[in-house]
């Protein structure tokens, strides 16, 4: 489902968001994801935000990590939320579980796509649940850097991740940076 909502005319611009409930991890040529931000696009959208980790099946529904479910940076399903992004001509804010390939360390990583397809910028999920059906802290690390204003957007943008925004923190960090709004993709059902 795609839902396009007016963002409030924040700073003196206008921007308009598509969020979009659907999730993609059996879309391996991005076909479905593409059509989905076109469907944005034509409903006047100017930026797309996808749920939590959407190009991959629910990890964290079991306590033990899979190798297939990570990649490396600018892997393959970044690469399609790249690409679907120039397709489409829509911004889009969409994650990945990226591996450290010094490391081997996991984390839930958020994106912001521009229009073209640009990787503008990012951000590691901090705060990571533990409990049934969100084992997370079983799948990746926490992040370990504080959230930062999105410089290129016109509006003054933070990024967040889920239980995120549970917490002040973050809110309080981009707020000093003069964040006027926050993008938080999430995976939790509406009821919770």
């Amino acid at each position: 489902m795609t839902d396009v909502v007016a963002a409030a005319s924040l700073s003196d611009v206008d921007m308009r968001i598509a969020l979009i409930s659907e999730v993609f991890f059996d879309d391996p040529d991005a076909a479905h994801l593409t059509d989905a931000l076109h469907r944005a696009r034509d409903g006047g959208a100017d930026l797309a935000v996808l749920p939590e980790l959407p190009l991959n099946e629910w990890a964290p529904y079991s306590k033990v990590s899979k190798e297939e479910d990570a990649e490396s940076i600018d892997g393959p399903r970044q690469q399609r939320m790249s690409e679907a992004a120039a397709a489409s001509g829509v911004a889009l804010v969409a994650g990945a579980i990226v591996r450290d390939e010094e490391t081997g360390t996991r984390y839930n990583t958020a994106f912001v796509y521009d229009r073209v397809g640009v990787r503008r910028a990012s951000h590691r999920k901090v705060h990571l649940p533990e409990e049934e059906g969100y084992w997370e802290t079983s799948q990746y690390d926490p992040g370990d850097a504080a959230p930062q204003l999105i410089d290129w957007l016109p509006l003054r943008a933070g990024l967040q991740i889920c239980s995120d925004v549970n917490r002040p923190q973050g809110f309080q960090l981009l707020a000093a940076q003069g964040t006027e709004f926050v993008f938080a993709p999430r995976a939790t059902p509406p009821g919770s």
